[in-house]
């Protein structure tokens, strides 16, 4: 039996791979993953790093379909 990875641990590891990227590209992913996951990444990033992404123009905050 595999247990399912717990959400704040899955979005400290997707912050960590983030960290490196550039402030476009954290916008992009965060726009991939629903908006509950998108919120856990941002709280797990560095804050300046949270701060750009979420003023990229590149981040939707309608999000895919989730309304």
């Amino acid at each position: 039996m595999v247990r399912e990875a717990e959400p704040q641990y899955e979005a400290r590891q997707v912050a960590r791979a983030l960290e490196t990227a550039h402030d476009a590209d954290v916008a992009e992913a965060l726009n991939a993953i629903d908006h509950a996951a998108a919120a856990r990444v941002l709280a797990a990033l560095p804050f300046d790093l949270a701060v750009r992404a979420v003023n990229q123009v590149f981040l939707h905050a309608e999000g895919h379909g989730d309304k």
